[in-house]
């Protein structure tokens, strides 16, 4: 059976569903053998998120974007107890839209003379991951990527909200992710979604406020106290899905953001060392700050380049470009840390599938990623 989960970082995730199924899995021993199947990052690096499924038995096999937020499932992974793979985040919520819509897979130059190229190691993690899930074919006269399609059983996904027919609106949510490419999947391969809300309400929504049908939902779950954070930094910020109330705040939102990223300027000097690494870090996200062009598009990824965000904001330069998570927010701060994936006060949030398309379409103007390792040639290890 495969399981497929929304969310980034902290931000929608249906941690109610997830603890749900660690909770039956400890009681009962059930369910065994699941594929786990998820984009973005979902943990804290600890407990939460689907570090709720990193128990041996549980996942026979994860399918994910990036593991370093989910220590147990990397600790399975490393003991060869499961089948890991690790595929590009984009593509696998474009992969989602692809079966989806009963197409043979995902077709891309992503991944090209990486080791997700079959060329090398197929994205696999471990040597007990023997599947071939992607394969290089000839099209038009260049070389491409498929990631092959497969049926996909269970989708778990969170939602503001639901009303009376079952519509799902997520207008307290910081991200809107894959939700509906995960319910549009699951549905069409006859499986079960199952939606995670903080409230049911009484009247029917406005349809252009539906982010996920109702005819596409099978069971709504109300969350539980601490089980709908807004990120798994922070309980709720209005400021991750508000325009700003003031151009004040617009030029200024480090006044909302609280402690969600932090500065390196104003970490506590514990140790010498500490002290040392945070002024590097600063120094380095300063200096690729400078590389910001007035009206650039920009893309800030996880890790070192989540402090760009800050000194733009600094230096007032939010009004003269645009910052951009691939989690959907378009314009305002990106947020850092554990709320990674929010911004303040953005002017749009779009959906995760639709924002790699985009991006791998050539549309930014400037990336700013996030490394493990740069060799002297600029190989980055993620």
């Amino acid at each position: 059976m495969t399981v497929v989960a929304s969310g980034f970082v902290g931000a929608a995730h249906p941690e109610a569903l997830s603890s749900a199924i660690e909770r039956r899995f400890l009681r009962d021993n059930q369910p065994r053998g699941l594929t786990l199947v998820y984009a973005a990052g979902q943990g804290d690096g600890n407990t939460r998120g689907l570090n709720h499924l990193g128990h041996e038995g549980l996942v026979r096999k994860v399918i994910g974007g990036h593991w370093g937020l989910v220590p147990k499932l990397g600790r399975l992974a490393i003991d060869n107890k499961i089948e890991a793979y690790c595929f590009p985040q984009g593509v696998i919520c474009q992969l989602l839209r692809d079966i989806a819509a009963g197409r043979p897979g995902c077709i891309t130059h992503v991944g090209l003379g990486t080791f997700i190229d079959p060329a090398q190691r197929g994205g696999r993690l471990n040597d007990v991951s023997p599947e071939e899930l992607i394969q290089r074919v000839e099209l038009l006269g260049k070389v491409w990527l498929l990631y092959k399609a497969f049926p996909m059983h269970i989708g778990i996904i969170r939602a503001t909200a639901a009303d009376p027919f079952g519509n799902l609106v997520m207008d307290e949510e910081a991200v809107v992710g894959e939700v509906l490419a995960i319910a549009q999947a699951v549905h069409n391969c006859g499986g079960k979604v199952l939606a995670q809300v903080k409230r049911l309400l009484d009247e029917p929504v406005a349809p252009s406020r539906v982010r996920v049908p109702g005819v596409l939902v099978d069971r709504v779950v109300v969350s539980g106290p601490g089980e709908h954070d807004q990120t798994f930094a922070e309980r709720d910020n209005a400021a991750y899905y508000l325009p700003h109330p003031s151009a004040k705040q617009a030029r200024d939102p480090l006044c909302v953001l609280g402690n969600s990223i932090a500065s390196p300027r104003m970490v506590a000097d514990a140790s010498g060392r500490q002290r040392q690494a945070s002024d590097v870090r600063l120094i380095i996200a300063a200096r690729a700050c400078d590389e910001l062009q007035p009206a650039a598009i920009a893309n800030l990824g996880i890790g070192m380049p989540e402090g760009i965000a800050r000194i733009a904001s600094e230096r007032g330069l939010l009004e003269s470009i645009t910052l951009t998570v691939e989690s959907g927010p378009i314009g305002g701060m990106p947020a850092g840390g554990l709320s990674f994936g929010a911004s303040v006060h953005p002017q749009a949030i779009i959906d995760q599938p639709s924002q790699f398309d985009f991006y791998d379409g050539g549309g930014l103007d400037f990336a700013a990623l996030g490394a493990a390792q740069i060799d002297r040639l600029g190989n980055v290890n993620v």
